[in-house]
Parts: structure tokens; C-alpha cells; sequence
């Protein structure tokens, strides 16, 4: 085949100097391969015909990397092409090039073409800079968490640093804090003070940093060493990760020593406390946040990572029990880095330990703090998950951990880890019985609880739950009407979930939970059962309409609310979350001081108060009706209640067809009717309601440690102004 080809000629080039377009041409036509009968066959693409993008140009599609990081704006072609023509010898850049010389051996080479045979770093930094800007790095990695770097570790605690020195004589302290400890601390929180929260500008700082006793500074030695002892006293039911027997402040890093310290001062004295958070914990947050998002922390030690959780888990709890100081925002990309953190490092994930690194069975004191240290770290990990759910709940986001690609850390008994020396540990654990257990395990909705399960392990199970309802509820946008949802034999929830069917497997999961941990839940932790119920309440309630009906989100909102909780009143589910509102009532009455009042407690006995009030106020009027009354404060046998009002919607033309029961519960959760409180009874909705609103928040205030002002407050207000207005626009009906 004949081609008419048409030889280049360059005389109209630019960025080429006489001599390099003269030598160039020459080459060109002399060039035999390049006419058009040459019997050389050109196989592939040439140099001419391949696309040359222009510079100024940027296409994501070349490298997606690049599209994060592409220009904001365009350069100039003209611009590029002056630099490029007055600065840069293209010609002998092609010489070196090694792939040049491949094209066609016998060619003749390029550079007697060009008086140029380099081009300097000069004119190579000024394309470097015509470029677009550089492509960012991917980010490192992370490093699977190791149980071996946790049984390995040199200290006895898993969050004694070894690059701190042990004091040098005994101290005076049973903590480890010396003089020498606070210097220390106060050192390393000196720069704490010069930041101020975003969410607060500097104005709340410097006024509080004036406060006080100590004038915004630590306090002395011996009032740290107190805070220590109510943090173990106190504190170490709410998250029980930091092992009392082997801590040893001295050795414990400032990032973590310090919000230890500053939860024990809250329990001396809020008051006093408050103003050296005010004035200390945005610079605390914002050090534990560069931390967590320091390259370094991504495959850190164990121990290290440990720690900086440890840390950023208890600014976490301060946070909460100060939400007057207003640190939301810190608060929230706080909790999201640490768990982020968590997740990707595999701490909940299946790991292995090797036993053959632990301690001969004849070392009982090392082997003892090597499972001191491995029960911190399960620990620690289940305190996140309690993190995650708390925090994702108050602060109406999703949870960072998906409830069904997580490991549930399986803690021993709380009494075991509270022990003091080794030869108590051993006398009660036994010869090894701790060996050859694993670390974690899943929970599915769908799998029964354990049996026998108590105290933290419980909670953390429970806890699970909760993150399965409320990932479920986000899932949903908005939280879904399940008390309408017509009741199925059948969970219509493949592995937990189905985006249009009841959560029937977490109502059966609740209740297989009290059927295997009923004596715990009876007779434990008071914190362990109102979370049970708080569970309940859950399942059957919309507390984000609840929560509009109690005014959060404005007048509108609040009218559009009660409108809906009226339908919501007449269900099965809704008699059932009052029934569970009023037995959390009953259970804080009986609440003991050394059970701790936990935060989700707090939430728990105010979404009860708002529960009972608002089904009071939108039920049906049994103001004439001559049936008895039930009395909500009376004991209830749950396993007779069974799942009974979960997940079924039984409307009021339904209940006519419910079979009467010997349960009172079941018979109110089936079939309605008027309530009672404690004999007390109320057969008009505004005065029941009020009573609920009221009740609930003198009992807040008398037991209520963290949050009590700001649940009391709405609910005084909510009795004192919306029930009245509500009964006074009936009136004028």
C-alpha cells in the first residue's frame, strides 16, 4: 500500500534554537525510514502519533490519586510553553532517555544534533514546579494489634511506660505519686492551658483559670493522691480497665495520669474541678487527638496505643459529665479518632495469643501481672465499645463499630482483677484455669447470651445490643415506627438486620438474655438491669420523637411529635416501654453506692421519665372508666412478659382478641387500661404525667452525679410549662 506521507517541517517551532531545528530538519529528511515506500515496517504506536496532553491540563482519570490533590486552577499553556521554550533542552533530556535508544538501533544518535548533552537540576526544578502538585502518600497502613507485645511488655502494668524512671526510695503514696510524679505531670500540661475550645472561644477560659483553689493549677501532691483513691473507689466500676494492684503512677505517662487525676478531683469537689477542665481540657483533648493521628500511632506498640486509648476513653467521660462547658465538637472528633483508631489497629478483632511467651507456671507473681496486663487490654477494649454506644446515642451519630464484624473481649470476674498480690489472684483462679480460653468472641442477635454471665462481661454483652439497635435505627435515617410493624413469627432479620422487617431478632436476643443472666440482673449491679430495660425502651419507643415532644427541636416540632406519640399510645409496644420506664424508676430506688451511677444510667432514668409522662399525656382517657387500675411500681415476673409487646402492634381492636393472662404486666402490655404509682392513682393524663415528669426528677437529683442538672432542668420545665399549656389548650377546647 502506497502512502502519500508528508516529511515534518519545523521551521515554524518554537522553543528550539537555529541550530537544533537546522540539524533536526537535516536528520528528518535523511532519515530512510521515514519515507514512504520504506520496506521498514513501523510496529506499534510512534513518538508522533501518541497523545501529548498539555501541562496545564489535569485528568483524574490518569491517576485517580491525583484528583485529591489536582490544582485549583489551570495553568496557562502559554505561560507553560514560554518556560518550557526559553528554559529546557527537551532534545537532550530524549538522549538519556533509555528507552529512546530502542526504538530503532541504526539510527543515528541524537547528540550531534545539539551543542547540549544534559540538562541541569536547575531546569529540572523549574518542570518540577510547572507539574501539578504532588501526589499525596498513602496513608500508613495500620499495624494489627499483638497480644504478644502485651504479654512481652517489661512493666507489670500494661500502662507503665519503661522509658520513666521508678522513684528512688519507698513513697508515701500506695499509687506511686510522688512529688517528683507532679512536677512531672505539671510540666507536661503546662501548654494545656493555652488552648481554648472552639466551642467556647477564650472568654469562659480565662475566667475560670482564676478560680479555685489552686488558681487553675494541679493541685498539691497529697490532693492528687487522693483523687487516685477515688478514681479506684469510684470510678473503676464505670470503666474498669486500669489494674489497682500493679499501677504504679510514677510510671504512668502525663497523656493518661492526668484525666485520671482530674476524674478523681470531679469526685472531690465538681466545683472545684470544673474550672481546671475548663481551663485544661481543650488542650488535653486536642494533645490526645494529635496522638491519635500521628503516623507513629498506627503501629505503635500495644502497650503505647493502649495507653493513648486509655487516655482519650476517660477526656471522653469528662467530657460527658461537663456538657455545660460545651465541647461538643472536640468531644465528637475525639471519640471518632479513637475509635477509628481502635477499629483499624484490630483490637476487636480475632487475635491469638502465645501461651509460650507467658510466664513458667513456677513465676506466679510474673504470671499474675501477665494476666494482669492481658485483662487490662480486654478491658479496655470492651470500655470503647461502651464508649461507642454512649456516645453515638447522645451525640445522634452512628457508632463506629459495626456491632456484627466485631469480637466481644471475654473479661473474668470483676473480683479477680480487683485483687492486690499474687498469691490472692492464684488461691482463687486456680492451677491455669485462664489458659487455653479465647480472648473474644462474636455476638450475634440470633446466638443465645452465655449463661452465667456477671458483672462487666454482662454489661459489655448488653452494651453490644445496644449498638445493634441503635446502628439499626440510624440505618433507618430516621428511627423506625416498630411499634407499627405487624407482628411475625418469623425474625424478619437475616444476621440481625433487614432493612424493611422488625428487629425481632434483638427482642428475642433481650429476652434470652434475662432467661440466661436473671439472678445477675435481679440481684447485681443496679446498672446492669436499668440497662436491660433501657434496652426495652429502645426497641419499642422512638426516642427521637420523645425527645421532639419534650421540646428539643422547637414549638413546630414539639406539635408535629405529639401528634405521632398519640398513635404510638394506643400500642402494646408503648404499655410495655412504660412498664420498662417504671421498673428502672423502681430499680434506682434501691440503688446502691458502690454499684456507681453509671452515665448511660443518667440517660436511661431521664428518657424513663420522658416515656412514662408522654405515654401518660397522649394514652386513652381513662378518666371514667370503673376498671381497675395497675399499679406500674409493682413487681414484674419478666420471663411470664416474655417478648410480649416487642415486636407486636396490637392497636385497641386488636386487644379485644388478647386471652387474659394471670400476669397484671401482661394484661396492661395486651389489653390497656388505667395506672397507678405506688397506690397513687391518676386518672386524668395531665396530673399522671406531671407526677411522672416530677418523680423522676427529685430522684435524679438525690442519686444523679454527672448530668443532673441539665435532665432535672427539662424535666421541671416540661411539668411546669408544656404539661400546662397542653391542659390549658384542652380546656379551651
Amino acid at each position: 500500500m502506497v502512502h502519500d506521507w508528508e516529511l515534518p517541517h519545523l521551521d515554524g517551532s518554537t522553543g528550539m534554537d537555529a541550530s537544533c531545528l537546522e540539524g533536526l530538519q537535516r536528520y528528518l529528511d535523511e532519515c530512510p525510514d521515514l519515507q514512504p515506500n520504506s520496506a521498514r515496517a513501523i510496529s506499534g504506536p510512534t513518538i508522533a502519533s501518541m497523545p501529548t496532553p498539555m501541562l496545564g491540563t489535569f485528568d483524574p482519570m490518569i491517576d485517580p490519586s491525583l484528583a485529591a490533590s489536582a490544582p485549583a486552577q489551570a495553568a496557562d499553556p502559554n505561560v507553560v510553553n514560554h518556560h518550557l521554550s526559553e528554559e529546557i533542552d527537551f532534545q537532550s533530556i530524549l538522549v538519556g532517555s533509555p528507552g529512546m535508544a530502542d526504538i530503532n538501533p541504526g539510527l543515528p544518535p541524537f547528540h550531534h544534533l545539539c551543542s547540549k548533552n544534559g540538562i541541569s537540576n536547575e531546569q529540572f526544578e523549574q518542570v518540577r514546579r510547572l507539574w501539578p502538585r504532588r501526589r499525596r502518600t498513602g496513608s500508613i497502613i495500620p499495624a494489627c494489634f499483638s497480644w504478644d507485645e502485651i504479654v512481652r511488655h517489661p512493666e507489670d502494668n500494661i500502662l507503665s511506660s519503661p522509658a520513666l524512671k521508678t522513684p528512688p526510695g519507698p513513697a508515701d503514696s500506695f499509687w506511686g505519686l510522688t512529688d517528683a510524679c507532679r512536677d512531672r505531670l505539671v510540666e507536661d500540661t503546662r501548654g494545656y492551658g493555652a488552648i481554648s475550645s472552639p466551642d467556647r472561644g477564650d472568654g469562659g477560659s480565662s475566667s475560670a483559670s482564676s478560680c479555685g483553689p489552686w488558681n487553675g493549677e494541679l493541685p498539691p501532691t497529697d490532693i492528687l493522691d487522693l483523687c487516685l483513691d477515688l478514681y479506684f473507689s469510684h470510678f473503676q466500676v464505670h470503666l474498669p480497665f486500669v489494674h489497682p494492684g500493679t499501677f504504679n503512677a510514677s510510671l504512668t505517662p502525663s497523656i493518661f495520669l492526668f484525666p485520671m487525676c482530674l476524674v478523681g478531683l470531679v469526685l472531690l469537689n465538681k466545683a472545684t474541678a470544673r474550672g481546671l477542665i475548663a481551663t485544661h481540657i481543650p488542650g488535653a483533648i486536642e494533645h490526645c487527638r494529635a496522638e491519635l493521628t500521628s503516623p507513629r500511632l498506627r503501629h505503635c506498640p500495644g502497650p503505647e496505643l493502649l495507653t493513648t486509648l486509655g487516655a482519650a476513653c476517660l477526656l471522653l467521660s469528662i467530657a460527658a459529665f461537663t456538657p455545660e462547658l460545651a465541647y461538643e465538637e472536640l468531644r465528637q472528633a475525639l471519640y471518632e479518632e479513637t475509635l477509628s483508631l481502635a477499629r483499624d489497629r484490630g483490637l476487636f478483632s480475632a487475635r491469638s495469643l502465645n501461651e509460650s511467651l507467658l510466664p513458667a507456671a513456677d513465676a506466679e507473681d510474673a504470671r499474675w501481672k501477665a494476666w494482669a496486663r492481658i485483662q487490662s487490654a480486654q478491658r479496655l477494649a470492651a470500655s470503647l465499645i461502651l464508649t461507642d454506644a454512649y456516645s453515638a446515642q447522645v451525640l445522634g451519630v452512628a457508632p463506629i463499630l459495626a456491632p456484627g464484624s466485631i469480637l466481644i473481649p471475654l473479661v473474668r470476674q470483676d473480683e479477680l482483677f480487683m485483687l492486690a498480690s499474687a498469691q490472692k489472684w492464684q488461691n482463687q483462679i486456680g492451677p491455669d484455669t485462664w489458659l487455653h480460653q479465647p480472648l473474644a468472641a462474636p455476638l450475634d442477635p440470633q446466638i443465645p447470651v452465655p449463661a452465667g454471665m456477671k458483672g462487666f462481661g454482662l454489661e459489655v454483652v448488653l452494651t453490644v445490643i445496644w449498638l445493634w439497635i441503635w446502628s439499626f435505627s440510624h440505618q433507618m435515617q430516621k428511627p423506625a415506627p416498630w411499634f407499627l410493624e405487624t407482628y411475625s413469627p418469623k425474625p424478619g432479620l437475616l444476621n440481625g438486620f433487614s432493612n424493611n422487617g422488625t428487629p425481632s431478632a434483638l427482642a428475642a436476643a433481650l429476652v434470652q438474655a434475662f432467661d440466661s443472666c436473671r439472678t445477675e440482673l435481679e440481684t447485681g449491679n443496679t446498672n446492669l438491669f436499668i440497662l436491660w430495660h433501657y434496652l426495652g425502651i429502645s426497641l419499642t419507643t422512638d426516642l427521637a420523637t420523645i425527645e421532639d415532644a419534650a421540646g428539643r427541636n422547637g414549638p413546630d416540632m414539639a406539635k408535629v411529635a405529639l401528634a405521632k406519640l398519640r398513635l404510638w399510645a394506643r400500642s402494646s409496644a408503648a404499655r410495655r416501654a412504660c412498664l420498662h420506664a417504671a421498673q428502672i424508676f423502681v430499680l434506682i430506688t434501691r440503688h446502691r453506692r458502690s454499684d456507681g451511677l453509671m452515665l448511660h444510667t443518667e440517660l436511661a432514668l431521664f428518657h424513663a421519665a420522658l416515656v412514662m409522662g408522654f405515654y401518660q399525656l397522649t394514652a386513652f382517657d381513662w378518666s371514667g372508666s370503673k376498671s381497675a387500675s395497675f399499679d406500674l411500681f409493682d413487681h414484674v415476673d419478666w420471663t411470664q412478659v416474655g417478648s410480649i409487646g416487642l415486636y407486636a402492634a396490637d392497636l385497641p381492636e386488636d386487644a379485644s382478641a388478647a386471652h387474659p393472662s394471670s400476669s397484671a404486666a401482661v394484661n396492661f402490655i395486651q389489653n390497656g387500661g388505667p395506672v397507678s404509682f405506688r397506690g397513687a392513682e391518676y386518672r386524668n393524663p395531665y396530673g399522671a404525667a406531671r407526677r411522672s415528669f416530677m418523680n423522676v426528677a427529685f430522684q435524679l437529683e438525690e442519686v444523679g452525679q454527672w448530668n443532673v442538672q441539665k435532665y432535672c432542668k427539662v424535666l421541671h420545665i416540661i411539668a411546669d410549662t408544656l404539661i400546662m399549656s397542653e391542659q390549658e389548650t384542652g380546656m379551651a377546647s
